[in-house]
């Protein structure tokens, strides 16, 4: 049996305090399969990574069979973790591994190119052709400082810096080295992928024109018009609109939905808000909101962009 008690997990990011887990109790029979279901940026994860002892609550207490592993360490905790079958959601991070590490299982997932030594890194710059180099200051042989000049020297590539929260020199060296962009750790996966494309945008290496009907979305200005005419479209109608782009001719749930427009700045979108979204950008961008032909809804399953 697996009891949570008064589990209490917050973060702070840019400032702000988020509650990830506020006073959760539960409690989980032996052989009895739980599952936690919630909106994007709920705190599922944050729970998970809490009843494993990945991550440390603030305040609350776990037990296992009536036994207390909120304080436990090593081999120890490693026993008793194995007394708990999971299935995560996604690619989750761990605080048992490091950035690279978190970073580099996502990325081979989707089968671009990932190395923890510099020896490494510079052998698959030479054997083949990169969009974009996502540097860590911190490597197992040398630092990324040095293999940024290296890059820098040989190639034209854009490159992106992963530094330690509030460090000001990694983050002023980095930028004088060439980089393009850096992002602090911690950090959201979402927020790196948006970075990572903002990146490729500005250096031309992505598609800067986008063209449906007589709607034309200019992804360097981010910018859309209808006939010529700005639409103005609001920040998060824009990324909205991204979402169905960046999924062309993919069918994108509402859950999915949630998850695109995911604000970084740490406020949430919930069911009710994307419903409203829609209806405004529908209105701004078709001929015939009533009966639209770009966003289209696949009734009962979710919505995709139209030919």
């Amino acid at each position: 049996m697996i009891r949570l008690e008064h589990i209490t997990k917050t973060y702070v990011n840019a400032g702000k305090k988020f509650n990830a887990a506020d006073d959760v109790s539960l409690e989980i029979k032996k052989g009895e399969i739980f599952g936690i279901i919630g909106f994007s940026g709920a705190g599922k994860s944050t729970l998970v990574r809490c009843i494993n002892l990945l991550e440390r609550p603030d305040s609350g207490r776990v037990f296992i069979n009536d036994k207390d592993i909120t304080a436990l360490r090593g081999a120890e905790l490693r026993r008793q973790r194995k007394k708990i079958g999971m299935i995560f959601q996604h690619f989750n991070l761990f605080a048992s591994r490091t950035v690279l590490q978190n970073v580099i299982f996502p990325i081979r997932y989707n089968g671009l190119s990932a190395a923890e030594r510099r020896k490494k890194a510079l052998e698959l710059l030479e054997g083949s052709e990169y969009d974009l180099v996502l540097l860590d200051v911190s490597l197992n042989e040398g630092n990324g400082f040095s293999l940024c000049s290296a890059i820098k020297k040989e190639r034209q590539l854009p490159v992106i810096f992963l530094t330690a929260s509030g460090d000001e020199f990694s983050v002023v060296t980095g930028l004088d080295l060439g980089a393009d962009d850096y992002i602090a750790k911690p950090f959201r996966p979402r927020e790196l992928v948006s970075r990572i494309n903002s990146v490729l945008r500005r250096c031309g290496k992505s598609q800067k024109l986008f063209d449906i009907d007589d709607i034309r979305v200019d992804l360097d200005k981010g910018v859309v018009y209808k006939d010529g005419q700005d639409l103005y479209l609001s920040a998060l109608e824009y990324r909205l609109l991204l979402a169905f782009i960046n999924s062309e001719g993919r069918l994108l749930t509402r859950s999915r939905l949630l998850e695109e427009i995911w604000d970084v700045a740490g406020d949430f979108v919930n069911d009710n808000t994307l419903t409203v979204y829609i209806k405004r950008l529908r209105d701004k961008i078709e001929d015939n909101p009533a009966q639209p032909k770009i966003i289209v809804t696949v009734r009962g399953m979710g919505y995709k962009l139209g030919k």
